[in-house]
């Protein structure tokens, strides 16, 4: 009888110890926004150079794209098969599956064990999500850009379901104050991305600038999109027709909706610098070079504001 005590006192020890542990692990763990629902469980999943990444048909871009991720600060070039529903160790396995329709076409389910890593989703946007969670799972050595020495690439074993909470989660980009280059809101596309954000709300006209070439109104872009200030000093730019093209194609690629922000009556200065006609006194006016409120707006009585933005593409 006190054998038997003994092993049971040493087994609750050893399970209390284990759960202590596994707690520990998860309060290291921080994944962005949380996920509706984690498991952290004992051992890591190691990725090695003789990792392969499995996948079916319709997630071959999904798994492009975390070798993508992957390649940079580990060196590694994992290798990629169709996957045939076998299940072998040393492998992160991409799937669509018809049985989490309930978790939306956002949701994924994340399992992490020694042996392999399972992503599976309904549709394409939630595996995209499962990418953002491994990667955050891994050592942050993983977004270095260059190849990192001496990191265990280590994943901790976890079940994870994750949804999210709001179907419109977006941020706000105002390029009109201040011009950003197209490589820039493509990095800012890549931040909104690994954080979970689906649509980008692009501020791309003001009374400080106009930033979206439009051909048939070349005035918009080649005076509006320029600002000049009493020391003579300008500043200014604009994204071309492609440039608009390039950045919306790499925002689908992030699974981003991009939105863009076309200001009226107000926030119109710039515009009416250009086509005069358009406004409610005639001006002149010039691009706006302070911060506040301007009067002279479009004017909403007038048909030529009609057949300006009906060609305005």
């Amino acid at each position: 009888m006190k054998n038997i005590f003994t092993i049971l006192i040493l087994s609750i020890l050893i399970l209390t110890v284990v759960t202590i542990s596994a707690q520990e692990k998860g309060n290291n763990i921080n994944i962005i926004p949380k996920p509706k629902s984690i498991v952290v469980n004992e051992g890591t999943f190691n990725l090695n150079p003789l990792t392969k990444i499995y996948y079916k048909n319709e997630a071959k871009q999904i798994a492009e794209y975390l070798n993508q991720i992957i390649s940079p600060s580990t060196g590694f070039n994992l290798i990629m098969k169709v996957w045939d529903n076998k299940v072998e160790d040393n492998s992160i396995i991409i799937s669509l599956s018809n049985s989490l329709t309930n978790f939306g076409k956002e949701g994924y389910t994340l399992a992490v064990n020694s042996n392999n890593v399972l992503l599976e989703a309904s549709e394409l946007n939630g595996l995209f999500y499962g990418v953002q969670t491994l990667r955050q799972l891994l050592p942050v050595e993983i977004e270095t850009k260059v190849k990192v020495d001496n990191v265990e690439w280590k994943i901790p074993c976890v079940v994870i379901l994750d949804e999210p909470e709001f179907v419109w989660r977006g941020l706000n980009l105002d390029c009109c104050r201040h011009f950003m280059t197209k490589e820039f809101v493509k990095r800012y596309i890549d931040l909104l991305a690994y954080h979970k954000f689906n649509t980008l709300h692009w501020h791309l006209t003001e009374d400080q600038a106009w930033r979206i070439e439009i051909k048939k109104y070349p005035e918009l872009t080649k005076k509006g999109a320029f600002r000049t200030y009493d020391d003579r000093s300008v500043y200014g730019g604009f994204y071309t027709q492609e440039d608009i093209k390039e950045v919306v194609a790499y925002a689908q690629s992030r699974f981003i909706n991009v939105v863009p922000e076309i200001e009226m009556p107000g926030h119109s200065t710039a515009a009416i610098s250009c086509y005069p006609e358009i406004s409610c006194t005639g001006g002149p006016f010039e691009v706006g070079t302070f911060w506040g409120i301007y009067y002279d707006i479009y004017c909403a009585g007038n048909e030529k504001n009609i057949s300006v933005f009906r060609k305005c593409n």
